[in-house]
């Protein structure tokens, strides 16, 4: 426990056994590096890879998407996962996680194909260039293809 400095009571501050404070760090980005091996040497690490193939994770997008939606998705970002991790400049600490597929709001089967193009566009599209910049515009394309093709 500890005195607080701005506290008004006289308690000290505690964080309760059955409390955990959980940080993420994304090991992708590259101005993390430095400061990363500090962090690891201080705290426990767990890799969280993605998890598309998994079938809780499929019925759940499925519940809020479509089941039709949520196969297109497991496939598509299973495809551009596998080519990431093979890509020698990038590997597995690049590929794409589930997260921007979680949404808690049905979305109507007239407007998931908006959406999800408006997700690979808005989030997928960016990270990818922020991945590999300008110089292979052409394996950005290649994903892009993968990603909006029906």
């Amino acid at each position: 426990s500890v005195k607080l400095l701005y506290s008004n009571f006289d308690e000290n501050f505690y964080i309760p056994e059955n409390v955990y404070i959980i940080g993420t760090l994304n090991t992708s980005d590259i101005n993390l590096n430095k400061i990363e091996y500090p962090i690891r040497r201080r705290f426990g690490f767990i890799d969280i890879d993605p998890v598309f193939e998994n079938i809780d994770l499929r019925n759940y997008m499925g519940d809020y998407i479509g089941v039709e939606m949520a196969d297109k998705v497991v496939c598509k970002m299973s495809q551009v996962n596998k080519l990431i991790e093979d890509e020698p400049s990038l590997g597995k600490r690049y590929r794409i996680g589930q997260s921007y597929f979680m949404i808690n709001e049905k979305i109507d089967e007239y407007q998931v194909h908006s959406w999800y193009r408006q997700v690979i566009k808005r989030d997928i599209e960016p990270l990818l260039r922020d991945y590999i910049g300008e110089k292979d515009e052409s394996y950005i394309e290649s994903i892009m293809k993968i990603l909006l093709s029906d």
